[in-house]
């Protein structure tokens, strides 16, 4: 297994609180999964001997003043073949040293700007870079080829969706469009759900009359229901455009007001930009969640008695040894071996694996066959109702059904509880983090469905119709009164309360005339939801700040929870109004709000890991 050589920022910068945080929270990122090690002193670096395939990690210094043995390690490293990656702590020092000069730096600053995060959360950027890392060492956390989904209006897009699959790059393998794939008398429905299950993100070609089409809606809810990242490229006139029934994020990745959709294509160059987005999008949203899934999955493991054990750490194989009820005779442990994906797996992983359990010293019995139950390839792909079973003998399935699969077998009982209150809007960060706020609004509501849990929410035209699916797909039998939803007449009919109750308990508030009726109405609806008897905590998730004279809701929503004694759990690594918050508090003052310890808190504040702190929010409810 290659290493990965961490040299501390003393060596380089001296003195900085902030790079010693990014410093230890990397460290504590990467030991988890690969070998460290840690250089602390010139002496240290001199008896070093990077390998190829090994990770060298420095921070650069603004004046560029590096002592001469420090530019003689980075020397020796570079010529092994060793890859150097650089962090750049300050604006000012982002060039890294000239041996490295190819190399591009981790921008900290940028990082935190892009999510709308504050300097206290340098920590989740940390994490960020750590996973990159991880990406390098481990091939199977690589995605490429990337299968993608172009949803489009045909009646102002089919030419430019051609153009759009003429100029694919050799990034993506394949494209899929309606015009070509659903032939005559299919259900074309259920033909694009199941190219939305097959794909790793979708591109949204959003032109003036998309709004118009029923299908374009249906698509946008499937990929949301399944967590797929969406690259929403609007396209065409602002003037005359059909607002969308369904806004995949707060503001489009791409806006290209210049290009006419009925008469031009778009240019190779912005295909290959746009492609790249998506590729970055779904790798950064897969990855957190392999690794959010498997450390919860190591946790259940260390509470049960369940051993989970490394086979192969480049290639991420594992195997978990569960124990069976002895009752009149005894039982040998069920054994699975596993392997992790950041990507969906392919034929030739399939084909691959026997080689990789045979290195762990799982061989076939010539007669009787593996001494495992069963071989599994687990991945960040959508949840499906039963696992893929190759006629290899290798099973493809969802780390996280995996996972609730292995915490249905350690406790049946169906768990009840108060319903969760979740707050959730798009922050006011860069368009392509914003899929983090959508991972986590996603992360929240299935594992309280998973768990029998209530979920409560008010009108939010992305995530209302995310709740419903997910509903529905979990919870066949009771899906209304799993949810339900509240809702102001100042902004709704009485006809599209009636189709809201189609899909959850819909509550309405009156409408409040007059001076601020807007507000007000927000108001009487926000504590009519908290004051709710089965509530049992608020879930803020992202939100507005105040920028612009907008007035952030998610404030009056916790002054209401704290008001009547609700828990209150703040995630803070989405960016927006929750990250101000939460990083402005003390612990003493996060204790208050939901009684838990420092480290939970800490967690909540920087995290990435969206599964597992919605486990610890279910887990306080019980």
């Amino acid at each position: 297994m290659n290493t990965v050589y961490l040299v501390s920022p003393v060596l380089t910068l001296r003195s900085s609180a902030e790079a010693e945080t990014f410093f230890t929270a990397t460290d504590t990122s990467l030991q988890e999964f690969v070998c460290v090690s840690v250089l602390r002193t010139i002496s240290q670096l001199l008896a070093t001997e990077p390998n190829a395939g090994d990770v060298i990690i420095i921070f650069n210094r603004e004046d560029q003043d590096y002592q001469e043995r420090f530019i003689q390690f980075l020397k020796k490293a570079a010529r092994s073949g060793a890859k150097i990656l650089p962090v750049a702590i300050s604006a000012a020092a982002r060039r890294p040293p000239e041996v490295s000069a190819m190399s591009q730096s981790f921008d900290v600053t940028e990082q935190l700007r892009q999510r709308a995060l504050g300097a206290s959360q340098a920590e989740t950027v940390a994490k960020v870079f750590a996973r990159q890392v991880l990406s390098i060492l481990m091939p199977t956390l690589v995605t490429e080829p990337m299968h993608l989904f172009l949803s489009h209006r045909r009646l102002d897009g089919e030419d430019l969706t051609a153009a759009f699959t003429r100029l694919r790059t050799t990034t993506t393998e394949r494209t899929f469009r309606d015009l070509f794939d659903v032939k005559v008398g299919d259900d074309a429905q259920d033909v694009i759900d199941a190219r939305l299950r097959e794909s790793d993100a979708v591109i949204f070609l959003d032109t003036p009359k998309t709004g118009e089409s029923n299908w374009i809606a249906k698509e946008l809810r499937k990929a949301l229901e399944l967590g797929l990242p969406i690259v929403w490229v609007q396209i065409g006139s602002a003037l005359e455009r059909v607002p969308l029934q369904i806004q995949p994020a707060g503001a489009p990745h791409f806006t290209l007001t210049d290009v006419d959709p009925l008469t031009e294509e778009i240019s190779r160059p912005l295909v290959e930009e746009i492609v790249h987005k998506a590729a970055q999008i779904h790798h950064r949203d897969y990855v957190d969640r392999l690794f959010s899934e498997f450390i919860r999955l190591q946790e259940i493991a260390a509470q049960h008695g369940i051993t989970l054990k490394q086979i192969d750490s480049c290639k991420m194989v594992y195997g978990l040894t569960l124990p069976r009820a002895q009752d009149r005779y005894k039982q040998r442990p069920l054994t699975h071996i596993l392997q992790l994906f950041g990507r969906t797996p392919t034929r030739q992983d399939i084909l691959e694996f026997e080689i990789c359990a045979e290195a762990g010293d799982y061989q076939r019995h010539p007669t009787h066959g593996h001494h495992y139950d069963s071989a599994i390839l687990l991945a960040s792909i959508p949840p499906r109702s039963n696992a893929l079973f190759d006629e290899a003998g290798v099973h493809t399935d969802s780390i996280g059904d995996y996972v609730s699969e292995i915490e249905r077998v350690i406790n049946p009982q169906r768990r009840r509880g108060k319903r969760l209150i979740v707050s959730g809007a798009f922050p006011d960060c860069e368009p392509e983090f914003q899929q983090n706020l959508t991972s986590a609004v996603h992360a929240v509501a299935e594992a309280a469905l998973r768990s029998s849990l209530g979920l409560s929410f008010g009108a939010h035209p992305t995530f209302q119709f995310m709740m419903f699916d997910l509903a529905r797909r979990l919870r066949p039998d009771d899906y209304r009164k799993a949810l339900r939803m509240y809702v102001s007449k100042h902004f709704v009919t009485d006809a599209t309360i009636l189709e809201f109750q189609q899909n959850a308990e819909t509550f309405a508030t009156d409408a409040v005339y007059g001076d601020s009726a807007r507000e007000r109405s927000l108001t009487l609806m926000r504590r009519a939801m908290l004051s709710d008897s089965e509530a049992g905590a608020l879930v803020a998730i992202g939100g507005k700040t105040a920028r612009g004279g907008h007035t952030p809701g998610i404030d009056e929503e916790i002054a209401i929870a704290k008001e009547i004694g609700l828990p209150v759990f703040i995630f803070g690594s989405v960016g927006g109004r929750s990250s101000e918050i939460i990083g402005g508090m003390t612990s003493a003052e996060l204790n208050a709000l939901n009684g838990q310890p420092q480290d939970i808190n800490q967690a909540f504040t920087t995290s990435l890991d969206y599964s597992r702190l919605a486990q610890v929010i279910i887990a306080s409810l019980q």
